[in-house]
């Protein structure tokens, strides 16, 4: 069976949907909002939304993008481009203080860096610096309602070479925000390119 994994969630009501990107200061996710549960429950539960953790690379003035191939797990994004990296954030990221407390903060981080990682081989000191910048929660698409985005903009150093260490991500590089508006976005890619533009 497909998706066997365990993953953190929320309460889907912890955000209400939006087409645009909602403002981090409105949204306040405490660890009882917190479910952990098999990824194949999640998929199809409008009740619920799994957490990801979406970062929009970016360097100096442009942000990375990149296209998902037929090779990706989500065939639901195939051929669109994204500009976001980001994925699960699995039971294996969770992290937990010395009295056995849920520490989502540090949950998402480790879930994220792993995911950077995986992905663009990046590790945190490549970094000059990290931002939320919003939530995404949509209703657009069957993807979308089951989903919430947390969207960091995380910048690299200027002389840094990216590079897809993943089949499913074929990267276009360093583009304007422009140039990001002219290509065939996901739905949320398409949310936050909106809001740099």
């Amino acid at each position: 069976m497909k998706h066997q994994e365990h993953i953190i969630s929320v309460f889907a009501d912890v955000a209400a949907p939006s087409t645009r990107l909602i403002d981090s200061s409105t949204v306040n996710i405490e660890s009882k909002d917190v479910v952990i549960m098999q990824r194949a429950l999640l998929e199809t539960n409008p009740k619920f939304r799994q957490l990801i953790p979406y970062v929009v690379v970016k360097q100096g003035d442009k942000y990375l993008a990149y296209e998902r191939s037929v090779s990706g797990g989500e065939s639901r994004l195939h051929n669109l481009f994204s500009i976001g990296i980001g994925g699960h954030v699995d039971a294996v990221d969770a992290v937990y203080d010395e009295k056995g407390v849920f520490q989502l903060a540090d949950t998402l981080r480790t879930g994220m860096y792993r995911e950077l990682h995986e992905e663009l081989g990046l590790k945190e000191s490549d970094f000059l610096g990290m931002t939320t910048i919003g939530y995404l929660s949509k209703d657009v698409t069957p993807v979308d309602e089951v989903h919430l985005g947390i969207v960091l903009v995380a910048e690299v150093h200027a002389d840094l070479v990216v590079t897809s260490k993943e089949d499913a991500l074929n990267l276009a590089g360093f583009l304007a925000a422009d140039e990001l508006a002219k290509l065939n976005l996901e739905s949320w890619s398409e949310t936050v390119v909106a809001e740099l533009v």
